[in-house]
């Protein structure tokens, strides 16, 4: 939830600078030195009709007297002619977006020549009186009096509008415009190589997707901007449009690719991500149609697939977040903030002149920005749901692991006590038969050599009572049961020092009755594995062990004076006893660790709880 948090405070304060920034730019733009112009409008005209057909006494056409502030091309419509009288004192009018193909005619005088003045993407630089990205067009000296016509040349749906600027304020907005256009494409850019590197740092390859996702989509912002005719493919006439449509296809291929790839993880199959895909198997249908169709029906075509895209990603999104999808969750937001507000202003504005925020020329740019932003924070936040992932299913698979151990464990340790109880009650009570009929042999006047070999047999039996004995008590020590823990260790040390000839210290401070009885067996199990070890491998002449209770939790220190951890076996995989320990203490739940003792010998520490919570 804290990540949540953090995400949404981010992308408020994103929005914010952004939106100051956009504001801040329309209000500085905003003063005397511009004009938004009525005209009126001639439809449905030859696009072979000239400014003759127009302008003089026996002209074809006349306008009607209707003044409009904007006028909507059509699909399929090839001519507009726009009439504009008494522009005033300013020295050039922009058109609003970015249009194919346009004329201004304009003369100073009734007497003077038309002149024509030319700008569109479609129109190479050359032939363009006044490059600029805003779809500028000069007026002559003198010609801000008369009357002016425009024809517009354009195949596709958008809302056009007129502006009279006067020349200083226009250079002025056009410089603002392209610092914060650099300052925009320079940040989403930065972005893009982010979730390049970032892709390669992690292999995932949903950040490269969402890295081309971007460049598609800030090849496409150039061509609403107007930049990208004049700037980047300047002189390529009919390349604009190509760019439109390719740059819709590919950012619907790359959307539908990362969405997928962020949610595949989630997925019960790859049949169930079809929504994802309907807008891109449109859009495929549409870019191989281009071969037989008009450039409008291919585009009207890839927008409609855009909006099936859009449509279907949300409903699919929607439904698997509603039934608990953590990665449909995190990608909603972002989706649902960044880019169907963004993109459907801007479809809003360049179609139906419809303005609900005031993003000036850099709509695009900053949707691009918020967009970048959001996905790339959903990316991060990814990673943060996988890892977590990742660690609820170690910790399952430690969590079986210990399971698996701790069954192993106890059920060694109830074989154990049965063994231990066959071999004292069954196999040690018929050595007793045995040892005590050769006793009683030896009572009987038989020859001496005879009792001599009874003698030896009595002393052999005796011996293998004793050592059977023996295994069965370290089997199963049953002095826990009957005296404790404490006594248990007294005991199992005193046999050690007497065994093995090595001397023992003990120093024991806890309260038995603190300690569960499934851990008594484990602590003394362990203990006795430390000191088969000393016996084994150590070399020792003394040995050490200290147990204190501290908290909830039992130390244990075990140390000798010994060879100590030999180097080779820093590198080696622990012994049986050691592994051993180690599944013994991962039951209980503890910690431990082999070092070197004070006493120059191997110095194992023990830590474990001796609440049954604290086991859990």
């Amino acid at each position: 939830m804290r990540e949540y948090r953090s995400m949404l405070r981010t992308i408020f304060w994103c929005i914010f600078g952004l939106l100051v920034v956009s504001q801040t730019h329309g209000v500085q733009a905003a003063d005397t030195g511009r004009k938004t112009l009525s005209f009126q409008v001639l439809r449905d005209v030859p696009q072979s009709a000239d400014i003759a057909d127009f302008c003089c006494e026996d002209a074809r056409f006349s306008f009607p007297d209707q003044k409009v502030s904007s006028v909507r091309s059509r699909y399929g419509e090839t001519s507009i002619w726009l009439k504009i009288e008494d522009v005033g004192p300013y020295a050039l009018i922009q058109l609003n977006p970015v249009l194919d193909d346009v004329t201004m005619f304009a003369r100073p005088t009734d007497t003077s020549a038309w002149s024509r003045i030319l700008t569109g993407d479609q129109v190479a630089n050359a032939q363009k009186l006044f490059s600029s990205p805003f779809m500028a067009l000069p007026l002559p000296e003198g010609a801000e009096t008369g009357v002016i016509y425009i024809h517009i040349i354009q195949t596709t749906a958008l809302s056009i509008t007129a502006t009279a600027w006067k020349l200083s304020p226009f250079i002025e907005m056009q410089a603002m415009d392209q610092v914060l256009k650099t300052f925009l494409l320079g940040f989403v850019f930065a972005l893009i190589v982010y979730n390049v590197v970032v892709s390669v740092l992690v292999r995932d390859p949903a950040f490269l997707v969402n890295a081309l996702c971007i460049s598609s989509l800030l090849v496409l912002s150039q061509y609403l901007s107007g930049y990208g005719a004049v700037y980047f493919w300047p002189g390529k006439v009919g390349w604009s449009n190509a760019i439109l449509a390719t740059s819709l296809f590919f950012s619907i291929l790359f959307g539908s690719l990362f969405i997928w790839l962020f949610n595949r993880d989630e997925l019960a199959s790859t049949r169930a991500a079809w929504p994802i895909f309907v807008g891109l198997a449109s859009a495929l249908m549409a870019a191989m149609s281009a071969i037989i169709l008009p450039f409008w029906a291919v585009q009207l075509w890839m927008l409609a697939s855009a909006a099936l895209f859009f449509v279907f990603v949300s409903w699919f999104m929607i439904r698997h977040a509603m039934a608990g999808d953590k990665t449909a969750r995190i990608l909603l937001a972002p989706f649902g903030l960044a880019v169907m507000p963004g993109l459907s202003m801007i479809g809003l504005n360049k179609v139906f002149g419809v303005t609900l925020i005031q993003l000036g020329n850099n709509a695009m740019e900053i949707t691009l920005c918020l967009e970048a932003i959001f996905f790339s924070l959903a990316l991060a936040s990814r990673i943060r749901v996988t890892e977590e992932a990742t660690l609820l299913a170690n910790n399952r698979v430690l969590a079986l692991r210990n399971e698996s151990a701790t069954k192993a464990i106890a059920a060694q340790d109830a074989e154990r006590r049965h063994l231990s109880k066959e071999l004292h009650d069954g196999v040690g009570q018929d050595f007793l038969v045995v040892l005590n009929n050769l006793k009683r042999l030896m009572d009987i006047d038989l020859p001496a050599g005879i009792k001599a070999s009874i003698g030896e047999c009595v002393g052999a039996a005796t011996t293998a009572l004793n050592g059977l004995r023996r295994i069965s008590h370290d089997m199963h020590p049953a002095m826990i049961e009957h005296f404790g823990l404490e006594k248990a260790i007294h005991n199992l040390f005193d046999n050690f020092e007497k065994s093995e000839k090595i001397r023992t210290r003990l120093d024991l401070d806890f309260d038995e009755t603190s300690v569960p009885r499934d851990t008594e067996l484990h602590v003394f199990r362990i203990i006795q594995e430390c000191i088969s070890n000393i016996s084994r491998h150590a070399a020792a002449t003394c040995c050490e062990l200290t147990i204190k209770a501290k908290g909830n939790r039992l130390e244990i220190v075990i140390e000798d004076d010994g060879v100590g951890l030999q180097p080779q076996a820093v590198d080696e995989p622990n012994g049986l006893g050691f592994v051993s320990i180690d599944e013994r203490v991962r039951t209980l739940g503890g910690t431990w660790e082999k070092t070197e003792g004070l006493l120059a010998g191997l110095r194992v520490c023990i830590s474990v709880p001796i609440d049954d919570n604290a086991h859990e």
